[in-house]
Order: structure tokens, then sequence, then C-alpha cells
């Protein structure tokens, strides 16, 4: 089943190379939907599985259209792409889970800064998925993670002032997973010259100082680094906070645990 699976992907492949170089979508987007709505949504295994192959077959062939076409072609076939692919993220069989991480980590590399338009969507899916409770399901999401950062990192028009709002909704998650998972994009972000982080901090400082008093070692080493991190940047003066809005969470945050030792005493 595998290998017909893959010489129908390479079909579809073909195919979208053919109809995409010449600018004749009405075609692609048709095959696009019977894929997801027919196969990759289907209620038989086997049927999701190739529908997925063959969605991330659909974004490989598409990246060989002329450059001229690509942006306003993949602009208008992602949205048909993904979002049958992000569901599955959440399918009850593992094994198609960690096809869909697999398909999406072939459009992300196909498509690269293109594939951004839909960041949104494939971040708040990477961030249930990466507290998978299958080993090979949370190794895939890991991949898939690596790749978008990468992708992120090398755009020169990535929209972070709508992401760290985002990021810092998240922050009072509990699972240690998800904590690594928002402490690496928190380090990305950081690690940015055109992302003044730090700027954010008294918003973010909530959330990092319950990380730090995590009890997972790892969380608490990583979430130390990325605070001296930007500790270092405000003392150099390479970045600007309010440090007013800093000292009153500080402050708002040790009257909390002092109240907490009270009650509990």
């Amino acid at each position: 089943l595998y290998e017909r699976r893959k010489v129908a992907a390479l079909e579809v492949e073909q195919m979208v190379k053919s109809q995409s170089s010449t600018g004749q979508l009405e075609s692609v987007e048709a095959l696009v939907e019977v894929l997801g709505s027919q196969y990759a949504l289907s209620s038989k295994l086997n049927a999701r599985k190739g529908g997925l192959l063959c969605l991330a077959a659909t974004a490989v062939g598409l990246a060989a259209a002329p450059e001229d076409a690509l942006e306003s072609a993949s602009r208008r076939l992602l949205p048909g792409i993904v979002p049958p692919i992000l569901a599955s993220f959440t399918d009850p069989d593992p094994r198609v889970r960690y096809y869909a991480l697999e398909a999406l980590y072939n459009v992300a590399k196909s498509l690269r800064a293109r594939f951004l338009p839909v960041f949104p969507e494939v971040f708040d899916a990477l961030f249930r998925v990466c507290a998978d409770a299958d080993q090979s399901v949370q190794t895939a999401a890991s991949f898939l993670d690596n790749l978008v950062k990468d992708v992120v990192a090398e755009s020169g028009h990535f929209d972070w002032a709508s992401f760290v709002p985002r990021l810092e909704t998240c922050m009072g998650v509990g699972n240690p997973f998800k904590q690594q998972f928002l402490l690496g994009w928190l380090s990305l972000l950081d690690s940015l010259p055109e992302v003044d982080l730090a700027a954010h901090l008294p918003s973010l400082l909530p959330g990092l100082l319950l990380l730090l008093g995590e009890d997972t070692p790892e969380i608490r080493v990583a979430a130390l680094r990325l605070v001296r991190d930007m500790e270092s940047d405000l003392l150099s003066g390479a970045r600007s906070a309010d440090v007013a809005a800093v000292a009153q969470v500080l402050a708002q945050t040790l009257i909390a645990d002092r109240l907490q030792e009270t009650q509990g005493g």
C-alpha cells in the first residue's frame, strides 16, 4: 500500500508542476479539495494516509512554478492544502498524526517563506501536538518545529509584533513539553536582531517567573538563560523595557508569594 501511495503522490506532484507552470490552477484547486475532503479527512485509515501524502506532493509540485507565479499560486492553494493536514494532528491513530506532521514538514520545506501566511494556525497546532503521548509523533513535531523556526528566522517580513502576544497567552501552561516549546520560540525571537523582546518583558515576566520555579531542571535552566540574555541586552542598552512595569510585576509576584506562604502557614 505504501508503494501505491508513493506512486500516486508522484503523479500528483507531476500534474501540479505541469498545471502551475502554465497558471492553470483551477484543476489544482479541485484536486486539493478532493484530496482534503475525500481522502485526508476520510473515515478510512489508508485513505487518510494517502491523502496526506498527496497534499504534501501538491506543495512540492507547486514549488516548481515560475517565481513570478509562485507567490499568488501558494496564497491561493495553501488555504486548501494546510487545514486538512492540521486537522489530522488530532487523528486518533498515531500513525496518521505522524503522516500529517511529515506532510506539513514537506509543505513548509517546499514553500519556505510562502508558508508564513498560515503560520498562526500552524503554531497553534504545533503547540497542541508537541506534548503528544506517542514518542514518534513528538519527534516528528520537533523536526517540524525546528524547520518552521528556520523559515521564520530567514524571513525578513515575519510579523513578530502580533506573534509575541500569542506567546504571552500560552505562558501559564503546566505541561513541560509545551513549556519547552514556548521557551524555544522565545529564545528564537530573542536572537533575532529585528525583534525587541525585552520591550515585552512586563507581559512575559509573570510566565517566565513561573517557569523559573518549575520542578523540571531543563525548564528552569532554559528560562534562566533566556532571562539572563534579556537582562544582558537591557544592561548593554541594546534593548529597552518599561522598568516601572517590570518592577510592578515583581512586586505583585512577591506579594502573592507572601500571601500564599501566610495562608499555607
